[in-house]
């Protein structure tokens, strides 16, 4: 299914935050973890839609949903408020999604990020959470080709 153009830029708006407002950090952390810069901010779009102090019900923190003890086995040490800094929750959930998509590849990896690596190898997916990823990654690839 393809969303219509309007419709992707009518739900950017609806998230309070600039859509282009953290590309340029996307770009550098993509660029660092070589990772297309434009599945990081699809990420960001479903996990957050760039809310960068949002936290779920689980814990997560920030643009990419960062929980923090992914954060320390990964070997940042940060307090939990710094997950709202951009460039950190960025840092971080681009490095956990680099290296998931390492270990099983990009559809696998982003079903590991989104339920994590354990729940991945015991065998829980999401396909509707990538399915919307893929989707955000194709609008914004069409978008900055």
């Amino acid at each position: 299914m393809r969303i219509a153009a309007p419709i992707i830029l009518l739900c950017m708006l609806a998230t309070g935050a600039s859509a282009g407002q953290y590309d340029p950090l996307f770009k550098a952390w993509g660029a660092s973890r070589s990772v297309d810069w434009r599945l990081l901010k699809a990420v960001a779009m479903v996990e957050s839609s760039f809310r960068p102090c949002v936290v779920s019900r689980r814990g997560a923190i920030g643009l990419m949903q960062v929980l923090p003890l992914h954060a320390r086995i990964r070997g940042f040490a940060y307090p939990r408020k710094a997950l709202c800094d951009p460039d950190i929750n960025i840092r971080i959930g681009s490095a956990y999604l680099t290296h998931s998509i390492a270990l099983y590849g990009q559809n696998g990896g982003l079903h590991a990020y989104n339920v994590g690596r354990k729940g991945y190898r015991d065998g829980r997916r999401n396909w509707k959470y990538v399915q919307r990823v893929l989707r955000w990654y194709r609008a914004y690839k069409e978008k900055h080709p």
